[in-house]
């Protein structure tokens, strides 16, 4: 009988230790993906599946912009509740407050006091830049100067438009573009010179695909992951004298676009569009002030 007793205590704590191996197991599963982890605490754990799902969208654009990395890897992704524990666990600059890439741990800091504010498509937009950093860290047996690193993480990311053209073909045109030198290890705290850094970085990593590369990202990323090649192109990068030559190459190629700008927005379509738009405008400008002007008539009776 107390053998029995004694065998049914031990059958009910195996039964309980198979129960908690089991929960684990499967808040293990919650948290992961095909390429990422998630690192969230147990309160937030709601956030696991959109964290992940954003994350595997983010890595798809990635690699249709850069392709397949060279070497796979899994990206964590680091769940902070409060700004002060992000400050703290990812140690990056101020610029960094809504999240931060370490592409050395293959990892992505998330400030969730400023996280949870964004919209979906933002939040998109921060997980897809970050995860760039990554991807371009795990492909480089070195790190690249900074101007390089976010020019290949916007260009990852597809973030470009044509007003972010018009914008640096005319800083260029006014002759207040930052030197590549002072950018090679950060970006300016100022809002708007940092806005203006990563606007050159995007420009002179394009000016280099272009002038180099085939004009074909995969191309510049696959002689990057070289180790021998990646050490040569990273060395010429920071040569003063190289760079220098570079940066007016750059200018030149920039003073170019400016004008194809130009005949684009003065080509026959385009201006004729602008000068019925403009005369639109006018026009129900014109009727608006009309018709405040009989209101004030009327009321004061006029009519």
């Amino acid at each position: 009988m107390v053998i029995i007793i004694l065998f049914q205590m031990m059958f009910n704590k195996a039964l309980i230790f198979l129960g908690i191996i089991f929960l684990l197991c499967s808040w293990a599963c919650a948290f992961e993906s095909r390429a990422f982890k998630a690192d969230i605490p147990p309160g937030q754990a709601a956030l696991a599946p959109f964290l992940l799902e954003t994350a595997e969208k983010a890595k798809t654009v990635v690699e249709q912009y850069g392709g397949p990395p060279f070497t796979s890897f899994t990206t964590t992704l680091i769940y902070c509740q409060t700004e002060k524990e992000f400050l703290k666990r990812a140690g990056m600059r101020p610029e960094h407050i809504v999240a931060a890439a370490s592409p050395s741990h293959s990892a992505i800091f998330i400030n969730g006091e400023r996280f949870r504010s964004l919209n979906p498509d933002e939040a998109f937009r921060v997980i897809i830049h970050e995860y760039a950093h990554v991807f371009i860290g795990q492909q480089l047996p070195e790190p690249p100067p900074r101007w390089l690193d976010e020019g290949l993480a916007m260009h990852l990311a597809g973030e470009w438009s044509f007003s972010q053209s018009m914008q640096i073909a005319l800083t260029h045109l006014f002759g207040n573009t930052i030197p590549f030198s002072r950018l090679e290890s950060s970006f300016p705290e100022e809002q708007s010179a940092m806005n203006l850094a990563y606007l050159q970085s995007y420009s002179m990593t394009s000016f280099l695909m272009k002038r180099f590369f085939d004009n074909n990202l995969h191309t510049f990323l696959r002689r990057l992951s070289d180790p021998s090649e990646s050490r040569k192109l990273l060395t010429q990068l920071q040569d003063p004298l190289i760079l220098k030559s570079l940066e007016e190459q750059w200018k030149k190629y920039l003073g170019g676009r400016f004008w194809n700008i130009i005949y684009v927005l003065t080509s026959g379509t385009v201006l004729w569009f602008v000068l019925t738009l403009i005369f639109l405008l006018a026009y129900l400008k014109k009727r608006r002030q009309k018709k405040e002007q009989e209101k004030v008539w009327e009321e004061e009776g006029f009519f």
